[in-house]
């Protein structure tokens, strides 16, 4: 519906199992260095991991009602 109808480009869903490697791959494509999020929750940790190295993540909000954001600090180790 989004790229038939509104014509985004890039169209990603969580549902998908291929997901995390969907957003990885197109985060380096696109040279996307910056996650700002809003929900929180275990996503939060997964996301920043698909990141490219030296980005940045805003984290504002728990819409998702968990305070675990599940961030593996490892993946912060010589970033």
């Amino acid at each position: 519906m989004l790229k038939e109808e509104h014509g985004q480009e890039h169209v990603l869903c969580t549902k998908s199992e291929t997901f995390f490697e969907d957003l990885k791959k197109l985060t380096a494509e696109l040279g996307a260095s910056v996650f700002i999020d809003c929900v929180g929750g275990e996503m939060t940790g997964k996301t920043i991991e698909c990141l490219p190295v030296g980005s940045t993540t805003y984290i504002y909000g728990g819409l998702g009602g968990s305070p675990n954001l599940d961030i593996n600090p490892y993946t912060f180790k010589g970033r």
